[in-house]
């Protein structure tokens, strides 16, 4: 099976550094086979024959292992991704004159009732659930006024790792090329 591991808050505002030649590795040690990596934020496609939840708890406990981190680490598999990619609108873009964020959901808190618990200002954010993921975007001359940005410090936050629609879809377009 083909899986994205999206690892949370690594290589942020110089924290939780790994490089991506590092990660790799990691991954290869632990049995997983084809991996790449793509940009520097802890995203990795690879394929594995186990379920994702115990190839995400092998990741977790490798990366502590040999960096002393503690990151969450989220494994889709590719049919959960295309799905995700394929509801966001072609006209959402994370460009100069909008902001589009994917927040990838861990499975418990993964419920359409969650947008209810969302800061949304309908007048300036368009936010739209799907399996796995929400996807939110605001016009960046209205970011300001948008619940967007009154995300960091929720439940919600803590409970998702976020990617913006942009890389979201370059990740399925790699993991389309044959690994």
């Amino acid at each position: 099976m083909t899986y994205i591991a999206l690892l949370r808050g690594i290589n942020v505002g110089g924290k939780n550094q790994i490089s991506m030649a590092e990660l790799k590795d990691l991954f290869l040690s632990i049995g997983c086979l084809n991996v790449k990596t793509y940009i520097n934020s802890g995203n990795v496609i690879f394929s594995d024959s186990r379920h994702k939840d115990t190839t995400a708890e092998l990741i977790g406990n490798a990366i502590n292992d040999k960096f002393g981190l503690n990151i969450k680490t989220l494994v889709i598999d590719k049919p959960t991704l295309d799905n995700i990619v394929s509801v966001i609108p072609s006209t959402w873009q994370n460009d100069k004159v909008m902001k589009c964020d994917v927040f990838f959901l861990w499975s418990s808190i993964n419920n359409p009732a969650i947008v209810n618990q969302l800061p949304i200002n309908p007048s300036v954010d368009n936010v739209i659930y799907t399996d796995g993921a929400i996807i939110w975007s605001v016009i960046r001359n209205q970011i300001n006024k948008s619940g967007l940005v009154k995300n960091v410090d929720s439940k919600l936050y803590k409970e998702t790792t976020i990617r913006n629609c942009n890389t979201v879809r370059k990740l399925s377009e790699l993991a389309d090329q044959k690994l």
